[in-house]
Formats: structure tokens, sequence, C-alpha cells
């Protein structure tokens, strides 16, 4: 028992360090990322949140970013600012504006999904096919015993 206890925190262990240095290199990438695009990663993050809508409206920006309606706002301003965006007023309801993206805020959002994609099939490149499906499976199955763990724990849950 005590032995199986051992390889369980060597393995904790390794788990831990693996993951710290998986978010250092999700990190780099972000940064290269918002130099590369010349945005910061709030408003890339915004951006992705029209791969399939063709419009947001703010409460949307606010609940799917996890941030309060000041800060989802200040990023759909600096998005409008920077000609990206644009906000109507929705035509059922004049109380509510819609969010759209311009021209030039679609071919930054492609463009930052190309690159994405891109830097996610090199990675996958360096595996067989059968080695992906594993990888993938696996990863799945990390994140899903992450998020029951997260609950179980009780993080998580204070909010804005």
């Amino acid at each position: 028992m005590h032995q199986n206890h051992a390889a369980l925190r060597y393995q904790a262990d390794c788990l831990h360090n693996l993951l710290q240095a998986m978010l250092k290199c999700c990190e780099e990438r972000v940064d290269h990322e918002q130099r590369l695009f010349g945005l910061p990663c709030s408003e890339i993050n915004c951006l992705l949140l029209f791969k399939e809508k063709r419009y947001i409206i703010l409460t949307q920006v606010s609940r799917e970013l996890g941030v309060a309606k000041s800060r989802a706002t200040a990023m759909i301003d600096a998005l409008v600012h920077k000609g990206l965006a644009d906000k109507k007023t929705d035509p059922h309801d004049a109380r509510i504006k819609i969010i759209v993206l311009t021209r030039s805020g679609e071919k930054r959002l492609q463009a930052v999904q190309d690159y994405q994609t891109t830097v996610h099939e090199q990675v996958l490149r360096k595996f067989s096919p059968q080695e992906r499906d594993q990888i993938l499976t696996c990863l799945e199955k990390l994140k899903y015993s992450m998020e029951l763990v997260k609950e179980e724990l009780g993080e998580g849950q204070g909010g804005d």
C-alpha cells in the first residue's frame, strides 16, 4: 500500500510538472500571438467568440469569457475603436446592442484561426495518426477529470 502511495505521489508530481511546462509553452505562444496580431489576449479571445456566430451581445462576452460586464464593454469598445467590430441596435429590442465584426475584424479573426490551426497541426504532425488519437483521448479524459476534481473541491464557484 505504501509503495502505491509513493508511486501516486511521484506521478502527481510528474503531472504537475508537465502541466506547468505545457502552460508555460501556451503562455509563450499567446505572447507571440499578441505581438503577431497587434492585439492583447483579451481582445483575441473576444474575436474568437465570433468563430461560429454572426453577432454577439455584451452579456455573451461577459459570460463566455468569465469577465465582469464592465471588462467586456472595455474589450468591445477597444475592438470598435480599432475598426474590428461595430455596435448596432438589435432590430427586435432597441435596448440591446449587438456586436458584429467589420470586414477587417473578419480578416483578423480568420488570420488568428489560421495561425492557431497551423500551430496545432504542426504539433500533431510530430505523432503518428494512432498516437494523435491516443493523445486526444487522454487529454479529453484529463480535462474531464480536472473538471470533476475542481467541482469536488468547490473551486471556481466565486465568480465576479
